[in-house]
């Protein structure tokens, strides 16, 4: 009577256990964003986490399968982060200044000015890059110079 018994509760036991794992897949949300915005990318890493977690995968395989699912669900042209790409962002940029009707250095300009709002960051380091060219320096000093000058308030 007592294994009849035991045996039972170790099967609602496993049930409740099973059921417990067996959360319902959370569909990553539909991009409402407009092309170049910023992309809550939360979701998706939580959805993708937990498809790879139900693989069983854990540590550096469990990483590389998150990443490269994330990647895929991501429209083309954003990073990891959610943000617009630097192409994208450019792109973006020169269809703004093509409505202006700026032509030559003025265009260039407006678009360089278009990007450094939308994404300084991205703005910054070709900036460091440009000086660090300017500068001829090559190789492991070009890469500390730049890292320098990014990190520089």
């Amino acid at each position: 009577m007592r294994i009849i018994i035991l045996a039972a509760a170790f099967g609602f036991a496993l049930t409740g256990v099973a059921l417990a794992q067996t959360a319902s897949p959370v569909a990553p949300p539909a991009s409402t964003s407009a092309p170049g915005q910023d992309i809550d990318v939360r979701p998706i890493r939580l959805s993708c986490r937990d498809e790879a977690t139900a693989k069983g995968l854990k540590d550096q395989e469990l990483r590389e399968a998150v990443r490269a699912c994330v990647q895929a669900k991501l429209p083309e042209g954003y990073a990891m982060n959610g943000r617009p790409g630097p192409k994208m962002v450019r792109e973006a940029c020169r269809s703004e200044v093509d409505g202006q009707g700026l032509k030559g250095p003025d265009r260039r300009a407006a678009v360089q000015k278009c990007f450094a709002e939308k994404r300084p960051d991205l703005a910054k380091a070709e900036a460091c890059r440009k000086d660090a060219k300017d500068k001829g320096l090559q190789g492991d000093d070009f890469r500390e110079a730049v890292k320098a000058c990014r990190s520089a308030a």
